[in-house]
Order: structure tokens, then C-alpha cells, then sequence
């Protein structure tokens, strides 16, 4: 049986959220209602387009004007590679992906979690992505998704977790809040873009969500 579906709605401890709004905000950020409720899932085959979608009006929100425009505006066409790349994710028993999804079960924000790519001897895990239509923030999903995520991790057996950020990244005060201490650096290129990327930590998973 996939890993979600072991799971379904039973295994998120957060409470369901709820997104209000002064009015009706028309477009993808939001196209359901000016208020509506929502609530973390694991993630299903079906929702592989959906992730795919939101990564890429995620990464044109936040980082227009950090990332050049050229790499930004080529990200639609790789819409088909990055759904099939997020199908074969499915079949990874080392990832996991959770959801934020409205009451209509909209998609509107994602997390994946799993084993730490660099084999970092103190940190087993890694935060692979997080991210959240510009129109779903604000509302604590964030910190929803990533409590929910963590919760799996332990279960997995996973002690601590590491995050990639890129370092003029605004938003990667996010994880200061939650407790992430900064334990590395690098450089990375994007295109023919080189980028600092700086790299939080939390060496305890269960003071993460305590």
C-alpha cells in the first residue's frame, strides 16, 4: 500500500484552517471562494499536475527578481516534465508529499520531506520543498505542513532535518521562526545564474513540534 494512503486525513494533528478574505480574489491563487476552510493531506498520483502547477507560480511570486526573468518565464514549458517527475516521486518510498486543499479539495500548497540527500551524518532528513500559492499565505499553513510532515518523519524514524534556502530569499525567515539554526552554505547555478544557498538545521524532530 503507498505510503499515503496509510494515513489519510486521520494522521494530521493540525487543526483544519480556515482562509478569509475581504473579497473575492479571481485567478489561480484562489479560485474558490473569498472564505473557505482548509486542511493537509497526503498527496495522491492525481494531485501530481496540481504540485506541479503550484511550484511554478510559487517559484514566479517569490522569486522574481532574485532568479532571472529568462529562467522564470521558460518554467511553463517544463510543466509536463515536472509532473511526470512528481509521479515517479509517488513511487519513492524515501519521499513524502502533504497538501494544503480547500474544502473542494483545490490544491494550494505542498511539502516533500524525506532522507537527506547530502548524507549528512547529523542530519538524516531533509525538507526537500515547501510551497504555497501567493493568495494561501499568511494563514499558518506553513507551519501546518511541516508539523504534519515532521509528524511522519518520526514515525519513519528520522532524527533531524535539514533545509536548502536561497540565501536573498526573504521568506527563509520562516524557518528562523520555527527554530531552524543555520548550519551551512553553497553556491549553486541555475541557468548561467550562480546563487548562495544557506542551509538551516534542526537537530531534534520532536522539539520541532512540541
Amino acid at each position: 500500500m503507498p505510503l499515503a494512503a496509510q494515513f489519510g486525513k486521520t494522521f494530521v494533528r493540525c487543526p483544519r484552517g480556515y482562509l478569509k478574505r475581504k473579497g473575492r480574489t479571481k485567478g489561480r491563487d484562489n479560485p474558490v471562494a473569498s472564505s473557505f476552510p482548509y486542511h493537509i493531506r497526503p498527496a495522491r498520483a492525481d494531485d501530481a499536475e496540481a504540485i506541479a502547477r503550484v511550484q511554478i507560480a510559487s517559484w514566479r511570486s517569490t522569486y522574481s527578481g532574485l532568479i532571472a526573468e529568462a529562467f522564470l518565464d521558460h518554467l511553463d514549458q517544463q510543466l509536463d516534465e515536472r509532473i511526470q517527475a512528481r509521479e515517479r516521486r509517488f513511487n519513492n518510498p524515501d519521499i513524502m508529499t502533504f497538501v494544503m486543499a480547500s474544502s473542494h479539495d483545490y490544491v494550494g500548497g505542498f511539502i516533500d520531506v524525506g532522507a537527506n540527500r547530502d548524507k549528512d551524518a547529523d542530519y538524516d532528513a531533509e525538507l526537500y520543498a515547501i510551497y504555497l500559492l501567493k493568495g494561501w499565505q499568511g494563514f499558518h499553513g506553513g507551519q501546518c505542513l511541516v508539523k504534519t510532515a515532521v509528524q511522519w518523519l518520526i514515525m519513519h524514524h528520522y532524527q533531524a532535518l535539514k533545509v536548502w534556502a536561497f540565501q536573498q530569499n526573504p521568506f527563509r525567515r520562516f524557518y528562523e521562526r520555527l527554530g531552524g539554526i543555520l548550519i551551512d552554505e553553497r553556491s549553486v547555478t541555475l541557468g548561467t545564474q550562480e546563487l548562495r544557498e544557506v542551509a538551516y538545521g534542526w537537530p531534534n524532530l520532536e522539539r520541532l513540534i512540541s
